[in-house]
């Protein structure tokens, strides 16, 4: 970890934009990480017939570009999509919710379909 430490450190010292890369391209990683289990949601939600399973779907694919763009680009990325991405994690942390409280309210339901 002190070694890994040493490293980071000096690369941020020598290139203090490297920090802004590195830091977009792990939000670019989870955004496509945490997409794809959003999809997956949708895809069952779909089967479940649940109504918001297109919005998550979505919500999913609009992420996962936004995650390529990311790591596609990152510092030009970054200047021009945090505003985007910030947008998108208020939406998506929105959905989590209501996600959360559909899924507390019909918990028996997908507890008798699931088992």
């Amino acid at each position: 970890f002190g070694i890994l430490s040493l490293i980071a450190g000096v690369l941020i010292v020598t290139n203090p934009f490297s920090l802004a890369n590195i830091i977009t391209i792990v939000v670019g990683i989870w955004f496509i990480i945490s997409a794809t289990l959003k999809i997956a949601i949708a895809i069952q939600f779909r089967v479940l017939n649940e109504e918001t399973w297109l919005f998550n779907l979505v919500i999913g694919i609009l992420t996962i570009v936004l995650g390529i763009l990311l790591l596609v680009n990152p510092f030009n990325g970054y200047m021009v999509l945090s505003t985007y991405a910030g947008i998108m994690l208020i939406i998506y942390a929105g959905m989590d919710i209501v996600e959360q409280l559909v899924f507390r309210k019909r918990a028996a339901e997908i507890e008798k379909i699931l088992f």
